[in-house]
């Protein structure tokens, strides 16, 4: 039914709605903040720029909600073996323009915190519509996540975030396994869900 929620894969053609939904739902981040400025609209330009610079990866699971037609949640996940922030990022060349440094630098510090985890899934980002938080999107989301991981044989998966986060993730399985600096702010924490243990 149209005025249902549901989840299935995001498609490569509906990328860009889940970067403009990313834009939205991550602006009033601290990390958005010390970034992009005060300044809302100006840091929504900015912050739309780079989301909308942000490749789709075909080796990344996407699992997405949707109400009608209408995008409201997504996640971008690696396979065990696949971390994109372990596989892609080089930690010797850090981007051109400056104003994505401080961006590159926080995956090198995420690259470093995985270092010792073996080999995981990772879950880079959740999103979901900042006018439906709270109805349990986020959390089903998760769910479904963590299943795809299981049925791919994933042992361990891992995700980062800032402290305000924590209690979501923690309620969705996970444990504090590290903190790492984070150059847009306070320490950054490590996440991890044995999967085995579940």
């Amino acid at each position: 039914m149209a005025d249902e929620l549901t989840l299935r894969s995001l498609e490569q053609h509906e990328w860009p709605d889940a970067m403009s939904l990313a834009t939205r739902s991550f602006l009033s981040e601290p990390f958005m903040v010390e970034m992009y400025g005060a300044d809302p609209v100006r840091r929504f330009a900015l912050a739309s720029k780079h989301y909308r610079s942000s490749p789709w990866h075909d080796d990344q699971q996407h699992p997405a909600a949707f109400v009608g037609d209408v995008l409201v949640g997504f996640c971008v996940c690696s396979s065990p073996g696949r971390c994109h922030v372990c596989t892609d990022i080089d930690p010797e060349r850090p981007p051109e323009d400056p104003a994505e440094v401080p961006d590159w630098q926080f995956e090198v510090n995420v690259q470093a915190a995985h270092a010792d985890h073996g080999d995981h899934g990772w879950i880079s980002r959740v999103a979901v519509d900042s006018v439906l938080r709270g109805a349990g999107i986020g959390r089903t989301l998760m769910s479904h996540a963590i299943a795809a991981f299981r049925a791919d044989g994933a042992d361990t998966v891992l995700l980062e975030c800032q402290q305000h986060r924590e209690d979501f993730y923690v309620a969705c399985g996970f444990h504090r396994a590290a903190t790492f600096p984070d150059p847009l702010g306070p320490d950054a924490i490590l996440l991890r869900a044995d999967l085995r243990q579940r």
